[in-house]
């Protein structure tokens, strides 16, 4: 169909995520998961799933090579977030504010530790529902990504003082259960802690 154009997707995205993106763009949500299970391990993809609609194949490309999204992060926004909002709306891609622009400006902001993920699919969810720019959003919500090293320290001494029962096991030896205190930690902030950071603050003030 010369209305069709064929997506190409970079060799590290996985062959089930492709799958996936293509049972989208053809047929819809409902048919992603039998496709991607239908195709998984297989390198080759069904004919009738290698050319996509071309506004999704080139948003998809675009937000990729020209505004140097990461492929993986990308591909994983659209087939959650984006797919769950267009199916339950009723709406398709072209009818929102998202751009590959916007996309690949979110992606890169969590690839700089500027974005968590959970306020990075906020961002998207919002320019999704009532469109927007991302920093204007970022801003207006206060959804940047903690970083600072005095504040970063306050949270968690806050988080130690707020949970000894946890910090005597992990004195005591049980090292992994200073998950529950990253946890605790980004429950605090509403996710705008970055928690390899709040790890290793942790462990800098309770194991050495």
């Amino acid at each position: 169909d010369p209305s069709m154009s064929q997506i190409f997707f970079p060799r590290f995205v996985s062959t089930t995520l492709k799958a996936g993106l293509c049972a989208f763009f053809v047929f819809g949500c409902g048919d992603i998961v039998q496709a991607a299970a239908a195709s998984d391990g297989d390198e080759k993809f069904p004919t009738d799933l290698e050319f996509v609609q071309g506004i999704v194949a080139d948003f998809f490309q675009e937000a990729i090579e020209t505004h140097g999204a990461h492929g993986t992060q990308a591909a994983n926004l659209m087939t959650g977030l984006v797919f769950e909002y267009l199916n339950k709306t009723g709406t398709t891609l072209d009818q929102t504010d998202l751009t590959p622009k916007k996309l690949a400006q979110v992606v890169k902001m969590v690839g700089k530790d500027e974005l968590s993920s959970t306020s990075a699919k906020k961002v998207i969810d919002l320019i999704l529902g009532g469109g927007g720019g991302v920093m204007d959003i970022v801003k207006r919500e206060g959804l940047s990504q903690v970083t600072d090293e005095d504040e970063m320290t306050k949270l968690v001494k806050q988080i130690i003082e707020e949970n000894e029962q946890i910090v005597e096991q992990i004195k005591k030896g049980k090292v992994n259960a200073i998950g529950a205190l990253v946890g605790a930690a980004m429950k605090k902030s509403d996710g705008q802690v970055n928690p390899k950071l709040v790890n290793e603050k942790l462990q800098e003030l309770l194991l050495k």
